[in-house]
């Protein structure tokens, strides 16, 4: 499931340093050879090209790899040739490039996971009959109308996915396959709608002939406001296809004719504020199509609807066995009907107008994973005593035989304590409970907790644990497994400065996910992954310190951490993140600290070039006195060093008197051995000691 869509400002919104703009014409015979045709200085300097002649897959790969400042490019003039072989676009694996096909990846490298920010303008050949799969993904800098040739009659799959910087599509009129309409790309008969650029606004009118809308087509149009009208003769609504257009209002009516709703479509359209009206027809319908769509009101489902009902303005199957949609603006109690087993995934999601006690009756066997995260108002369960698979315990809901927590009333405000036969805590048991206070206990018996369990629980102080429990431990109030290798959960109380300890290799899924209190996060070498979202909404940070095996930073890790004032990353080479990882970040002011000699593999890598504030240098830290703090033990002969009283995995930094980093050591075991390319006064600096050795 796509998450945390930002809308299409985000990209319009990468500014390039400012330059002067360095064309170049090239008029190529033999394909292959466009690298030919650059000295090095000119692939770092070339802004405007303009490419006449035969080409192909190599030398596009050229011009997306080679040319890091490309901003214009010409290609009319251009004849796409037939390549076959492994040093086409997608490097190192033996294709079939197609003649007259723009390659597949010709501005996105799959094989670094790298896109092309610079390229503002494109032209396409006059010639080609397609463009390939991902061609322009995520060129989010391409600006202004998209003009596709005559010739094209196919473009691939994502092949414009990304470019949210596009504010029309223009399609020439003798163009047999695509059209255009009120600036959307759309099938020459206009009965399919593509694309429609995320910068659009206002009113949406869709074509009155348009039976399909693709995968994606309307994906971040948030600034499209007022009720959403379906064309009458509409099929198919495919995957996505709406998601995260927030600015819809009003009912949406999905009309007689369509057979299928894919998986979520219309996710995130929080301004939709009616009804849902379901006709007979739709009979196929994907995962989570009304997901965060907080504010409907009712479903209404057509009596001979083969697939769904309603009642009451609640959507369920047909034989209203399973509940699949609560609306989130509806009353204030809720009985669940006898036909209902089964509460759906997500089936009461963000019902903040439920109060008071909710009841889960005895033909419930089955609660799906957040069926009632974000119901804020609720403050006990209830269960009947002839359920044989739920239980609930001073208003906890409970699988019957005590095992698993299912639900947290969010209202309960106090200590808690885990009855001692738990062995689950399942995804977002406790999340939101802002009355939970004190220690939870963790008893010898838990095994699993889910995501987002604790989220959002903002006077829970802290966890402890049975020293018995061969899963987990806590130390300083937060959660880690039983080794201390992996960090799971902070409470949001802690504040300040935090250090994790040197057994940590992993910091987990939303680990310290709206901790707003921590000011400074400090990570040891022995960390080498983030996990996603897991300094999420740390609005409080300024300092970050990663160290040198942090190899994988996973998606909105540091999103919306939007007070950092610096960066330290002691890492000659940045790992991949993507658009989210880093988003939020004020990269104009934010100091971003790298080793010496790195700046050329950050301005590299996309969205670590977005920093402008960049400061090289040793990680050396004066402040550290020289004294032992440890019990090291240098010894010292003709060929080697040995280092021996350190921790495995422990990160050993080597510098000469002039605080140049020499040797960057991992130690394997408690000890170390290693070769220096000299004699002579050397600074050993390990964690909280430094030591001079004398060779």
């Amino acid at each position: 499931m796509k998450t945390h869509f930002l809308p299409f400002l985000f990209c319009l919104l990468v500014s390039l340093s400012l330059q002067a703009q360095i064309s170049k014409t090239v008029t190529i015979t033999t394909p292959g050879t466009l690298s030919t045709f650059f000295t090095n200085s000119e692939q770092a300097s070339v802004t405007n090209l303009t490419i006449s002649g035969n080409i192909d897959a190599r030398d596009m790969a050229f011009v997306r790899d080679k040319l890091k400042v490309l901003s214009v490019i010409n290609l009319s003039a251009a004849k796409i040739s037939l390549y076959v072989g492994t040093a086409g676009t997608y490097a190192g694996i033996s294709l079939v490039y197609p003649a007259n096909e723009l390659p597949m990846y010709s501005f996105y490298n799959a094989n670094s996971n790298t896109f092309k920010p610079s390229l503002t303008s494109v032209t396409l050949p006059t010639t080609i009959t397609s463009i390939g799969y991902l061609a322009f993904y995520y060129c989010w800098n391409i600006t202004g109308t998209f003009s596709i040739p005559a010739s094209v009659k196919k473009i691939g799959d994502y092949a414009l996915y990304g470019c949210y910087g596009i504010t029309s599509y223009s399609v020439a009129a003798a163009n047999t396959r695509y059209s255009s309409y009120d600036g959307m790309l759309l099938s020459k008969a206009q009965d399919s709608l593509f694309i429609c650029p995320t910068t659009k606004a206002g009113a949406l009118s869709i074509p009155s002939t348009v039976n399909w809308i693709g995968y994606s087509a309307l994906e971040g149009c948030s600034r499209l406001t007022g009720p959403l009208n379906l064309p009458t003769n509409l099929r198919k609504i495919e995957e996505y296809a709406f998601y995260y257009c927030s600015g819809l209002t009003g009912d949406l009516s999905l009309p007689a004719t369509l057979t299928k709703l894919g998986s979520y479509s219309f996710y995130g359209c929080s301004g939709l504020n009616g009804s849902v009206n379901i006709q007979k027809n739709l009979n196929s319908i994907g995962a989570y199509p009304f997901l965060l769509c907080n504010n409907l009101t009712a479903f209404n489902v057509n009596m001979n609807n083969s697939l769904l009902a309603s009642a009451d303005g609640v959507l369920f199957s047909k034989n209203l066995d399973t509940l699949l949609i609560f609306p989130g603006v509806k009353g204030a109690s809720y009985t669940i009907p006898a036909s209902v087993r089964v509460l759906k995934d997500y089936s009461f999601y963000n019902c903040s107008k439920l109060t008071g006690s909710f009841d889960i009756p005895s033909n419930i066997d089955s609660v799906g994973n957040y069926a009632f995260f974000g119901c804020s108002q609720l403050s006990a369960f209830t269960t009947n005593s002839g359920n044989a698979r739920y239980k609930a315990q001073d208003g906890v809901l409970y699988s019957a035989d005590m095992k698993r927590i299912i639900v947290y009333p969010a209202l309960a405000a106090g200590g808690f304590t885990i009855p001692e036969t738990v062995e689950r805590i399942e995804a977002s048991a406790f999340a939101n409970c802002s009355g939970l206070t004190g220690t939870i206990l963790l008893s010898e018996k838990l095994r699993f907790i889910g995501d987002y369990a604790f989220y959002g629980c903002e006077q829970l102080t802290g966890f402890d644990v049975s020293p018995a429990n061969s899963r987990y431990s806590a130390k300083d109030n937060i959660l880690y497994s039983k080794a201390l290798d992996s960090l799971f959960i902070c409470p949001l109380s802690i504040s300040g400065n935090f250090t994790a300890p040197f057994t940590v290799k992993y910091i987990g899924y939303s680990a310290f996910d709206g901790c707003e209190k921590i000011t400074e996060i400090n990570l040891p070498s022995t960390v080498n992954y983030i996990d996603n979202y897991a300094f999420n909404n740390c609005t409080g940070l300024t300092k970050v310190r990663l160290n040198e095996n942090v190899n994988t930073i996973g998606s909105s890790a540091f999103y919306s951490c939007s007070a950092l004032q610096r960066f330290e990353f002691n890492r000659m080479s940045p790992p991949t993140v993507d658009y989210y990882t880093l988003e939020g970040i004020n990269k104009s002011t934010c100091n971003l600290v790298i080793p010496y000699y790195a700046t050329a593999n950050y301005m590299a890598a996309n969205y670590w070039n977005q920093f402008s504030n960049i400061t090289e240098s040793n990680f050396d830290d004066t402040a550290v006195p020289v004294t032992v703090k440890r019990n090291f033990n240098v010894t010292t002969s003709e060929s080697n060093v040995k280092i021996t009283g350190f921790d495995p995995g422990e990160s050993v930094r080597i510098y000469d008197l002039n605080g140049k980093l020499r040797y960057n050591i991992t130690v394997n075991g408690t000890s170390h051995n290693f070769t220096t390319e000299g004699h002579g006064v050397w600074l050993m600096k390990a964690r909280d000691t430094l030591l001079k050795i004398i060779y």
